[in-house]
Parts: structure tokens; sequence; C-alpha cells
């Protein structure tokens, strides 16, 4: 027969386990959000020069179009609608 830990170290392991783990899911759910925030500060599609295509994302900055290096475009200029 095998032998069987004490009730108390199986109750500390679980625990443990179970601490560890929140904290892990606490940890991915705030990088999940940092990552969300900074997604949202990019300006691409609200700029005159966005066309949407896939094919050409940005008509003056299509090397940047969308991504992360696109929110501080020098670039940028809202369309015209929005500027009266």
């Amino acid at each position: 027969m095998i032998p069987v830990p004490p009730a108390p170290l199986l109750s500390l392991c679980a625990w443990t386990l179970i601490l560890l783990a929140s904290w892990h899911l606490i940890a991915f759910v705030g990088s999940v959000a940092r990552q969300a925030r900074t997604l949202h500060r990019i300006p691409c599609s609200h700029c005159r020069f966005f066309t949407g295509s896939p094919y050409l994302k940005c008509s003056v900055q299509p090397a940047i179009a969308c991504s992360e290096d696109a929110i501080h475009c020098g670039d940028y200029c809202p369309p015209p609608e929005s500027l009266l």
C-alpha cells in the first residue's frame, strides 16, 4: 500500500496551487488589458489617409498603418467632416 501524506500537507499543497493559478490568471488579465489600451490609441481608422483596404491601409505611411508605430504618426490628419 502507498503511504498517504498527512492531511495538512495535502491541504497546503492544494492551496498553494490554487493561489499560484489565481496569481497567473490575474497577471494574464492585466497584460491583456494593457495591450488593449495600447491598441486603442492607434489613430489610423480616424485619419483622412486611411483607406480601409486590406491591400493599402494608408496612402502616406503604409509600412506603419494600423500598428503600434502609428500611435505617434506625424502625418495623422482627421477627415474633412470633423474639421468643422
